[in-house]
């Protein structure tokens, strides 16, 4: 005998005289009460049993591997659709929203002006510092607490409100080796300077040392300031100013 021969037939309610609700008590019950070691035979006699994990008890049947009817039976029971498509929605939306619950590197944001915030954020494998700078005008500096910079960095500015970030007036980024002084008209070739012997950076940007690919793009009402891959190799703090436009 098949485990899916094996059948309880449970009683629906419904009304009957007191001989009838008598005769229908037996025969649910003689149908209902099938003894352990009826159960047990009937599983070991099964193909089935050699490919499952079953333990038969009074209460409940445990089965591993479900024979291919009673799991076609099973997979149609509407309380296990229910539940397949909870798991199947809780699986996409985990992987859906693993990008941004990813953890930031240990870089550290010291802003200078009070009402200015930032916040670190990872997306499409770009690390990106999202500042809020509420004047358009401000300061901060980024310090690496331990391991590496990310390889792809990204300084993003806005506004507290909904005004869009489009101008850039002033732009300066600071390490220990260059020194940026630029704006965005210059995105794609923005000038760099050297430190001399001492470790000072000269104000005069009319001869500089060379160009780098720092590129300001509008990100919708942000403003995008994107770094080449790798610049602040061996850093351990990079220093950044702006301004959207000069007042006066």
């Amino acid at each position: 005998m098949l485990i899916r021969d094996i059948r309880v037939i449970r009683g629906r309610p419904f009304s009957l005289s007191a001989p009838g609700r008598a005769k229908r008590r037996n025969l649910t019950a003689n149908n209902a009460d099938i003894s352990d070691k009826r159960m047990s035979r009937a599983i070991a006699n099964s193909p089935a049993h050699r490919h499952s994990d079953i333990k038969v008890s009074s209460q409940s049947i445990a089965i591993g591997t479900f024979p291919p009817k009673f799991r076609e039976a099973t997979m149609r029971s509407p309380m296990n659709r229910c539940g397949q498509w909870c798991c199947l929605m809780a699986w996409v939306w985990s992987m859906m929203l693993s990008p941004a619950l990813a953890e930031p590197p240990p870089i550290q944001c010291e802003l200078k002006k009070p009402g200015d915030t930032a916040v670190l954020i990872e997306e499409a494998g770009r690390t990106v510092v999202l500042v809020t700078s509420p004047t358009g005008i401000g300061q901060m500096t980024l310090s690496l607490k331990q391991g590496r910079w990310p390889k792809d960095v990204t300084l993003r500015l806005r506004y507290a409100n909904s005004r869009p970030f489009t101008t850039l007036e002033g732009f300066d980024m600071t390490t220990s080796r260059i020194k940026v002084k630029a704006n965005n008209g210059q995105s794609g070739r923005v000038p760099f300077l050297l430190p001399d012997d001492e470790g000072v950076f000269s104000n005069n940007d009319a001869d500089p040392a060379g160009w780098l690919k720092i590129e300001f793009k509008p990100k919708g009402d942000n403003l995008d300031v994107v770094f080449p891959s790798h610049l602040w190799r061996d850093e351990k703090k990079v220093a950044i100013q702006w301004i959207d436009f000069y007042r006066g």
